[in-house]
């Protein structure tokens, strides 16, 4: 009986499953303050690279977008490559492989977006995207059930 209440406890307090938390991934977590004011770095083809949080380790480029996010740092999202003019203009490839179904408001999102599905579970745009809707997809994919199932993230235009 104890168990029992336990269990209903919990599905009270964490919700039964049906609705999702979408808020970004730092008002659960505390961002590391080194990440914040870390400087950028050169890569290989000397573009500056930003810092990283490891939860965003499947996504190479909006994870610095992100990160900045996370740090309530709207001014270093935008210095991160790809944003021109307060638009990130290098195109987003999202990935989270064949056989994937997603909840039909991130298609609904994606398609507003611009973006378009190349092949199953694999979308694309070229759009300019507002640091607006940035935010939107930074929120999106702020829920586990559809971060956990990325598989990967790119960019079109990046060199």
């Amino acid at each position: 009986m104890k168990s029992l209440i336990a269990l209903m406890s919990l599905i009270v307090v964490f919700g039964a499953g049906c609705a999702v938390n979408k808020q970004p991934i730092s008002q659960n977590q505390k961002m590391p303050p080194n990440l914040c004011k870390a400087e950028p770095v050169e890569n290989d083809i000397g573009a500056l690279v930003y810092p990283i949080d490891k939860k965003y380790e499947r996504m190479p480029h909006l994870g610095q977008v992100f990160t900045a996010l996370d740090c309530k740092d709207e001014e270093r999202a935008k210095e991160v490559r790809g944003f021109s003019d307060g638009h990130y203009s290098a195109g987003i490839t999202l990935s989270w492989g064949e056989g994937t179904l997603l909840p039909s408001d991130l298609k609904l999102l994606l398609t507003r977006m611009g973006f378009m599905q190349t092949k199953p579970g694999t979308w694309k745009t070229e759009a300019a995207l507002s640091m607006e809707q940035i935010k939107e997809l930074y929120v999106m994919l702020a829920d586990p059930l559809i971060y956990d199932r990325l598989k990967y993230e790119d960019c079109i235009k990046c060199g």
